[in-house]
């Protein structure tokens, strides 16, 4: 039954010998992803929204892949239905080893709360990238 299936996902994670931390699911809505985005904020969490079903199996590999916390929320899809507020995403911080960002909208519309985190991720990072120290510098004098 779909009420059973974050226990069913849970048991396949676990034998998959795979560690994760959190899943939440929702089958009403509205959905509030208030809590799963302040995840992102401590930066190496793997953090993703999704509707149940073969949409989410993609990021639960992935979760289960992840060495480090992952908060995952599961919705039904009738709970997001016709919801403008629903974002579904992930957030995962091996992405940026490549150079992309660790967050990635499954759709084109993104609510306003992520879109903060984002902007307000970008400017800590822009203003990290100026204010330490890059690597490679030590020992060079000169200027």
């Amino acid at each position: 039954s779909n009420g059973d299936a974050p226990g069913a996902i849970l048991k396949a994670l676990v034998a998959g010998g795979k560690r994760l931390g959190v899943v939440v699911a929702a089958s009403k809505g509205p959905v509030s992803q208030a809590q799963v985005l302040r995840a992102m904020e401590y930066g190496d969490v793997f953090v993703a929204a999704s509707e149940l079903g073969a949409t989410a199996t993609p990021l639960l590999k992935d979760a289960a892949s992840y060495e480090g916390p992952c908060v995952l929320l599961l919705a039904a899809a009738a709970a997001v239905s016709g919801d403008s507020e629903w974002t579904a995403f992930s957030y995962d911080p091996r992405r940026e080893d490549t150079g992309a960002s660790a967050f990635v909208a499954e759709g084109a519309q993104v609510r306003k709360e992520i879109q903060g985190f984002l902007a307000r991720e970008s400017l800590l990072t822009l203003v990290a990238k100026k204010s330490l120290p890059q690597e490679g510098g030590a020992g060079e004098e000169g200027e």
